[in-house]
């Protein structure tokens, strides 16, 4: 009866810390999808991939504002918009003319430097970090 016991209360300790080490992953993931989603912030550059021209900028706000400029053929295009951070996935919506357009984009790579994205059809875009956000700036001044 004693092994028995013993061996319910060692399922019962085993169970408990299996969730536990759950949790700690959990958690462990939620910091870093919010790490990915402060590295967004920002003004990107094109440097390759399918979707937008080389050279095109996304700037992305912290407010949660989108705005992607290109030039194709010495024209000027903005198309402005918002989105969210849900988890490593970006939920963009733009606006051209009178139609609305939502995308799911997968965040394949965040660092301080590039930004990997991956479209709702499995093109890649890979972007560079364009010139100093605020807070860099106020790092360095110090």
């Amino acid at each position: 009866m004693n092994a028995v016991r013993f061996a319910l209360a060692g399922i019962l300790v085993l169970g408990l810390t299996l969730v536990a080490q759950a949790g700690d992953k959990d958690k462990a993931k939620d910091k870093d999808d919010k790490k990915d989603a402060v590295k967004v912030v920002g003004t990107w550059e094109v440097e390759k991939g399918k979707g937008l021209p080389k050279g095109a900028k996304i700037q992305f706000t912290k407010d949660g504002k989108v705005v992607i400029t290109a030039t194709v053929e010495d024209k000027e295009h903005k198309i402005e918009g918002t989105y969210k951070l849900d988890g490593k996935t970006i939920k963009m919506t733009t606006k051209r003319g009178d139609k609305e357009r939502t995308q799911d984009i997968k965040i394949k790579e965040a660092s301080d430097k590039q930004l990997v994205l991956e479209g709702p059809k499995g093109e890649t875009l890979t972007l560079k970090k364009v010139g100093a956000t605020k807070k860099e700036k106020e790092k360095k001044d110090k």
